[in-house]
């Protein structure tokens, strides 16, 4: 753990290596198959970090951090690329986003400029990019990489062409309050923003124009993500609850999921789209299992303030999470690995009751076939 809370994780694509940032500016990279640190603190940090990712190809490391500067490390092994890159950029960086077709990372800034990099050559591409009338909050990529869209302080969301940066006008328009998240549909033909103000619009990218009206609850929302099969958008909320939306109908499906006692803050969906984790700022993290409606097991405990950040690996088998207190947690999401852990642990089955309890829906047996 780390005196500073852990802002961000990261999983690589070949699912081996987490990375953590903390909010007093130290990396850390953990080996997933042994739930192990990888030695000490990458080097070259001074600043707070608010975000971490690696490139598509898993050979770049980015951090964007409070001073406004975005540093960049190569490897395995992991080396520092030159000096933080700023461009005279003030404020602070707020999120960062790779385009995952090539060497180019967006970092978006609280001074309401977005900076695109060339993170082979660790040089700017071109001057900022302006438009944004308040603090840029969120970046993504559109997963062909020709897009770029960004929410605001603003109460806008704006697309980006890339590689060039031009705005494709005009910004898109229907929230109150500022954007405090955005996704793209998984084949890249909608894109979801939510807001303070309670409200989710989905948006059709091909002609910039929402697909409905807003819709959503009362109470800010924090987080979204969508589904592997882009059917389903899950939303986040200050109250503590979850709402699964159809992308089609814009209908809620079925009611809010609850158990969270305070905000949730951050929404992964597994790669097979079978479960939902949400962290929350409740110090939990929770599954859910998406067919069912329904939590899936036991709340994940150990942490010991607000959970900010959580993440499934792209092989599905590893879920990290973050927190306040600088601690990061790595749990098994394969069923056999739990099975075999409560084995050595109890030795013993595990009862019927606990079985429920961890889970959830999967038809009781034996965990251990010798023990009694």
């Amino acid at each position: 753990g780390d005196a500073g809370g852990v802002t961000s994780v990261a999983f690589s694509p070949d699912s081996r290596t987490l990375v953590s940032g903390t909010a007093t500016g130290t990396i850390q990279l953990w080996n997933i198959a042994h739930t192990q640190s990888l030695g000490p603190d990458l080097p070259g940090h001074t600043a707070g970090v608010r975000s971490v990712a690696f490139s598509g190809d898993g050979h770049v490391l980015a951090s964007g951090n409070d001073d406004g500067s975005v540093q960049l490390w190569s490897g395995p092994p992991w080396r520092l690329i030159g000096s933080p890159l700023s461009a005279g950029m003030s404020g602070s960086v707020q999120s960062i986003g790779f385009n995952l077709h090539g060497g180019m990372l967006a970092a978006a800034n609280d001074d309401g400029t977005i900076q695109l990099w060339d993170t082979r050559k660790g040089r700017p591409l071109g001057p900022p990019l302006t438009g944004h009338e308040a603090g840029v909050t969120t970046v993504a990529f559109s997963p062909d990489g020709r897009l770029l869209a960004s929410g605001s302080d603003d109460e806008t969301v704006r697309l980006w062409r890339i590689p060039g940066g031009q705005q494709s006008k005009p910004p898109l328009t229907g929230h109150t309050i500022g954007v405090t998240g955005i996704a793209f549909s998984p084949n890249g033909t909608v894109l979801a923003s939510v807001s303070y103000d309670g409200t989710i619009q989905l948006w059709s990218v091909a002609h910039r124009k929402p697909l409905g009206s807003t819709f959503g609850y009362t109470g800010a929302i924090l987080c979204v993500a969508f589904s592997p099969d882009g059917q389903v958008v899950a939303t986040g909320g200050q109250d503590g609850t979850i709402w699964l939306w159809d992308v089609t109908s814009r209908q809620a499906l079925g009611g809010p999921l609850t158990g969270h006692g305070d905000s949730v803050t951050s929404l992964a969906f597994s790669p097979d789209g079978g479960i939902l984790a949400s962290a929350s700022q409740d110090w939990t993290v929770r599954l859910w299992d998406i067919g069912r409606h329904q939590a899936l097991g036991a709340p994940l405990t150990g942490h010991s303030a607000g959970v900010t950040s959580v993440a499934f690996s792209p092989d599905g088998a590893a879920l990290a999470s973050g927190a306040e207190d600088g601690t990061v947690r790595i749990s098994a999401m394969d069923r056999t690995a739990w099975l075999d852990q409560a084995c050595s642990i109890a030795n013993r089955s595990l009862t019927p009751l606990e079985w429920r309890q961890y889970l959830g829906i999967q038809p009781y047996r034996r965990t251990c076939p010798a023990a009694s």
